[in-house]
């Protein structure tokens, strides 16, 4: 079985840009002190408080 050039598989690396912004979700999700909402009901209310 032989590719044609449609056929081919192209991988992509992401920039690394994108490499430290992962990185940092990473450290937000399991930063304890990092506030989370559960709606946007939640933000929005926590927004009128401030």
């Amino acid at each position: 079985m032989r590719l044609d050039e449609e056929d081919k598989i192209t991988i992509r690396k992401p920039n690394l840009e994108t490499l430290i912004a992962v990185e940092e979700a990473k450290r937000i999700v399991i930063d304890p002190n990092v506030k989370a909402y559960n709606s946007v009901e939640e933000i929005m209310k926590a927004l009128e408080k401030d």
